[in-house]
């Protein structure tokens, strides 16, 4: 580094002495230095604004000079001016110059330096005094600024400045030559005002009507990747879409003395490229005509706030077809359901129907598990062996059919296990120790894992009273048959006797 500063000073030394200008070849075999160093030397020279070049014949001669970086003319100059480049286009004029001139920014900036509305009395053309400043050397003239009807008169000094490219251009600066003109300035924000606005996270924008930028805080030149001095005295362009653009005019034509204050939302895209939503709320600054004065603008970023806006607009998106899909999943469930339960309640309904068979059935019916107690007993059977129906459950079935202990009734269960069914005429034996004949049948079942015999009886005892009046009525029959034959036959035996003696 002590080298590289140390040649640069060699060179200006050499240049400095040789005021009509060396080549980087003369520079080259003076100080002894490669050729391509000299010229990499040369460009920082160049963009330090201490050397220019110019074409002499074929070649090139550097020559030293003064230049002032454009870029600290913001810094520095509180007078009104404008600058021009090497090929006479205005790249920059701050706001104290547009408002001497009558005119925007954007009516000056990128236009030709003949276009501004100066005039020089001895008939001097502007272009040929930049021209020569550009070549470093600096000039002064006296000029006119029309305003109107108002003409104000004016001191030129045009002064070599330098690009940070390295090109050159010329700062022409307008000092008005009336002591009592002063130009109009906006109001600046102290300086502890200012550092609390750097450290805010919201950005933090000044401007015209005319929309050219006043202030801006850190926070926002750190959002654009731009410096301050890059971008107060410039319109204030935010780097949004066609439509974006149409829309903020109109909300700022929307702000009067009757709402002065406006909030719109719109995407920027930033110094990295990256597109971010943004939120600003302006604030519009009448004077006392009423007219239009300065905006104050304050924006926030609220790409967060999208993104989960979205993202919740998104869910709630999926959430709402997932409920109507789930809905439909439910309404083919219930209707599977309800079908289900009408299938149940026609089963129910038959079970019912076959209970209440089952219980008014005029035949005995027990069911009884595989211990011998009786799981299950209809009405017929507590009516038929004058039971109260609670009390035949879980009684032992040998307490009814008395032929059978618990030994006998295992070996009976196993019997019907093996055969499945059981039938003979037996008793049954009532409450009270009464025995009803009766005609039993056992069937073994299992269902589902549960084994149980099916248990039906008839009560016989009508039956038998049938029977044995049967039997009393036939042998009364056979009585009186025997009765009437005689009597018939004794008198047959007559007829024939009459007979015989009638022959």
């Amino acid at each position: 580094m002590e080298e590289f500063q140390e040649d640069i000073q060699r060179i200006r030394e050499l240049l400095a002495a040789n005021r009509e200008g060396l080549s980087i070849t003369d520079i080259s075999s003076v100080l002894d230095i490669n050729r391509n160093t000299v010229a990499k030397y040369m460009e920082i020279l160049q963009i330090q604004g201490a050397a220019d070049g110019r074409k002499r014949g074929t070649s090139k001669v550097f020559f030293l000079t003064e230049r002032i970086p454009a870029v600290s003319l913001k810094k520095v100059c509180s007078r009104p001016y404008f600058v021009v480049d090497m090929d006479g286009t205005i790249s920059d004029a701050n706001y104290e110059f547009c408002t001497l001139a009558g005119i925007t920014p954007d009516q000056l900036i990128r236009q030709s330096s003949e276009t501004v509305p100066l005039n020089l009395p001895d008939g001097t053309a502007l272009q040929n005094l930049i021209r020569t400043a550009l070549k470093g050397s600096e000039q002064r003239a006296r000029a006119q600024v029309r305003q109107g009807d108002r003409i104000v008169p004016v001191t030129l000094v045009m002064i070599p400045v330098v690009f940070p490219d390295g090109r050159p251009g010329v700062s022409v600066i307008a000092d008005p030559e009336n002591p009592a003109y002063e130009p109009q300035r906006k109001s600046h924000p102290p300086d502890d005002l200012l550092a609390l606005l750097d450290d805010e996270m919201e950005y933090v924008v000044r401007r015209t009507a005319e929309g050219i930028t006043l202030y801006v805080n850190d926070t926002y030149c750190r959002a654009v990747g731009k410096s301050r001095e890059e971008l107060v005295g410039r319109p204030f362009k935010p780097l949004v879409s066609p439509e974006d653009t149409g829309r903020i005019q109109e909300h700022l034509a929307r702000l009067t003395t009757k709402y002065p204050v406006g909030t719109i939302e719109y995407k920027a895209v930033m110094a990295n490229g990256e597109l971010r939503h943004q939120r600003w709320q302006d604030r519009a600054l009448f004077n006392a005509r009423g007219e239009l004065d300065a905006v104050n603008s304050f924006g926030i970023d609220i790409t967060e706030q999208v993104i989960t806006a979205q993202k919740l607009k998104k869910a709630h998106e999926t959430l709402e077809e997932s409920i109507i899909q789930r809905t439909e999943e439910l309404r083919g469930i219930n209707r599977q359901l309800y079908a289900e339960i009408a299938q149940r309640e026609r089963i129910e309904e038959q079970l019912l129907l076959a209970q209440f068979a089952m219980d008014k059935a005029t035949d005995m019916v027990f069911w009884i598990g595989q211990d011998g107690r009786i799981r299950y007993a209809n009405d017929g059977a507590a009516t038929d062996l004058r039971y109260e129906k609670s009390g035949l459950i879980e009684r032992f079935f040998g307490d009814i059919l008395g032929e059978y202990s618990p030994e006998e009734w295992d070996r009976l269960w196993q019997e019907l296990k093996r055969g499945g069914q059981v039938s003979r005429e037996t008793f049954l034996v009532k409450k009270d120790g009464a025995r009803v004949p009766a005609d039993v049948r056992l069937t073994y079942f299992e269902y589902r894992g549960r084994e149980f015999v099916y248990c039906s009886s008839r009560n016989l005892s009508e039956r038998i009273r049938t029977d044995q009046a049967l039997k009393e009525a036939n042998k009364k029959l056979n009585v009186y048959s025997s009765i009437a034959r005689h009597d018939i036959q004794n008198k047959i035996t007559v007829l024939l006797a009459y007979l015989g003696r009638t022959k």
